[in-house]
């Protein structure tokens, strides 16, 4: 297999990669919520609940960016963010405020503190996404990726292989391959063929990155019909179907 682009997984600096995400909740069923979702669109994600745990993720670990709600702690989210910033081992580190009040005075609390985005509860996945992509100034990912095994059939127009999925998403597939098979050179146009729902799913993709277990494809070319069954299952096992927990 062609050489593999390892992902750090103790960051070291800010060209480290993925973005690390430090999620400060006191609620275990909404941390396990975020964490998830956050991971699942390939952040780097730690999650804190108490004052102490975030203090000592913020000095021990790099972080890119921090999510608090006002009022955890007893309203102590605030009070938080400028010994947060004092501390962290990133010197940049920005701090995203949560709170299911817009008043307009948290909100010039929270900027006065230290805070680079105010958002309202509840609030659609994309505008987190949004917030955390511009203040990171890196990639992210825009849809879920779900971890389902698909046995998925490829071919260059030479050769062909065999692979299962580690994960899906809309934007593409991130395939297991043997150690045997050497990996397809990044920007090989690959036809896939692969199963969903019983029904066979043919389509285009592009090889984009090899990561450690595998490679990365994008698709590049995907009929209307392959779409919307391919979103149905994207959906069917997605962390917003799989709970009751829609906004963070």
């Amino acid at each position: 297999m062609a050489a593999a682009e390892s992902i750090k997984g103790n960051h070291l600096g800010p060209e480290s990669s993925p973005v690390t995400l430090l999620l400060i909740e006191d609620v275990s069923v909404t941390a396990d919520i975020e964490r998830s979702y956050f991971a699942s669109v390939g952040f780097n994600v730690i999650a804190a609940s108490s004052v102490v745990d975030s203090e000592n993720h913020i000095i021990r670990e790099w972080v890119d960016v921090v999510i608090v709600d006002a009022g955890f702690a007893r309203r102590k989210g605030i009070d938080m963010i400028p010994i947060l910033k004092k501390s962290s081992r990133n010197p940049d580190v920005k701090v995203i405020v949560t709170s299911v009040s817009g008043e307009i005075g948290l909100k010039k609390s929270a900027t006065a503190a230290g805070a680079s985005a105010f958002i309202v509860k509840p609030a659609p996945r994309p505008r987190y996404l949004k917030e955390i992509k511009k203040l990171s100034s890196q990639k992210a990912r825009d849809t879920e990726r779900v971890h389902q095994t698909l046995e998925v059939e490829l071919s260059d127009g030479r050769d062909s292989l065999r692979a299962q999925t580690l994960d899906v998403s809309s934007e593409g597939i991130h395939l297991a391959l043997d150690s045997k098979f050497s990996a397809p050179g990044i920007g090989v146009i690959m036809q896939m063929s692969f199963t969903v729902e019983g029904k066979p799913l043919r389509v285009q993709g592009q090889v984009v990155r090899h990561t450690p277990k595998g490679v990365g494809i994008r698709f590049v070319n995907m009929g209307t019909q392959a779409q919307r069954l391919l979103d149905k299952f994207l959906l069917r096992y997605s962390m917003e179907q799989q709970t009751s927990h829609f906004y963070l």
